[in-house]
Formats: C-alpha cells, sequence, structure tokens
C-alpha cells in the first residue's frame, strides 16, 4: 500500500504544472510515507528474526521520526536482541494475547 502511495507522488512530483509550493508538499509527503515504509519494514524484520536488517530499517524510520522509543529498541536490538525478542512474546503472550469467549 505505502510503495503504491510512493509511486502516486512520485509521478505527482514529474507533472509540470505544479508550483514550487506543491513540489515541497509532495516531497515532504514521500519522506513521511518512506519513513513509515522503512517503519514497517523493520517490524517485519523484528518479527522473522532478522536483527541487522531491523536495525537498518528502524534506524532510517528514527532519523525521521526522532522516537526516543525507536532509539531504544535500535538500541536494545544492538545490545540485547534476545531480550528485546523475549519482551516482544511476553507482551504478545499476556498483554495483546486475543480474547476468547468464555
Amino acid at each position: 500500500m505505502i510503495e503504491s502511495v510512493l509511486a502516486v507522488l512520485a509521478k505527482a512530483a514529474e507533472y509540470e504544472g505544479i508550483t514550487p509550493g506543491e513540489r515541497q508538499l509532495i516531497e515532504r509527503r514521500r519522506t513521511a510515507e518512506c519513513a513509515s515504509l522503512e517503519l514497517q519494514k523493520g517490524k517485519k524484520a523484528f518479527a522473522d528474526g532478522d536483527t541487522k536488517a531491523a536495525v537498518e530499517h528502524l534506524a532510517r524510520a528514527n532519523a525521521y521520526y526522532h522516537s526516543m522509543k525507536l532509539a531504544v529498541v535500535v538500541m536494545l536490538l544492538h545490545l540485547a536482541p534476545q531480550l528485546l525478542q523475549a519482551l516482544s512474546h511476553f507482551r504478545n503472550r499476556f498483554i495483546y494475547r486475543p480474547k476468547t469467549p468464555t
């Protein structure tokens, strides 16, 4: 989905009838969508157990978002990836577990 938005923004930026302000707006939106894509790729890499790719994608996303939470996650991925995986499994199992009807 994000790739489709990026393709539309790239096509819009090529249009000759837009003003410099519109071109700047398109570029800002493209940057935001690229950061969102990097975040999604980082989450998927982490879920797949690919620590190196997760660090790369999440660090790129955090260059845009400037999030303390993302910075801590990237740091933990460098220092203790197994701990972060264990915390994630715990959260998924006990905190965000699916509700079953009783």
